[in-house]
């Protein structure tokens, strides 16, 4: 970003407080080297005492925090990479597991159903085949018409 205003980044670091996702994402686009002493006090300050409710929300916080500290050259610590790899192991384990329900043979059959999509040049919907000499669109409003007025 070419304006340095510290107003900025002085507000992007009390954004890490409340939102560290976006916080740490806006420091590392502002790109200033001085906001990887701000993200690292953040860092440590969240693996001390979460604001996230779960471990899984806690490791995103984190992994936002460490990458943009990376992106704007910086390096975390030997003991902070090992405090982020527990919290993100604790957050794996949280997760539940569900079957892919794109690997069902019911749904894979179903795929297999669907028809051809258009071509690039292809109309993308049916046109109605003409019927009594007029035209499709004709034919379909003719056949609306004596449907409506069965005399």
């Amino acid at each position: 970003m070419a304006v340095q205003d510290d107003r900025i980044r002085a507000a992007l670091v009390l954004m890490l407080e409340d939102d560290p996702v976006n916080g740490a994402r806006c420091l590392a686009e502002l790109g200033d080297r001085r906001g990887v002493a701000d993200l690292a006090s953040a860092l440590d300050r969240l693996l001390l005492a979460p604001i996230a409710d779960c471990d899984v929300c806690a490791g995103e916080h984190l992994r936002a925090i460490a990458s943009a500290v990376r992106v704007l050259g910086g390096s975390l610590s030997e003991e902070q990479r090992v405090k982020i790899d527990h919290v993100l192991e604790r957050a794996e384990a949280q997760w539940v597991r569900f079957e892919d329900p794109l690997a069902s043979p019911r749904v894979l059959r179903a795929l297999d159903r669907r028809d051809a999509r258009p071509g690039r040049n292809d109309p993308c919907h049916a046109i109605s085949k003409p019927t009594n000499g007029t035209r499709g669109t004709e034919a379909a409003s003719a056949a609306r018409a004596r449907s409506a007025n069965p005399t």
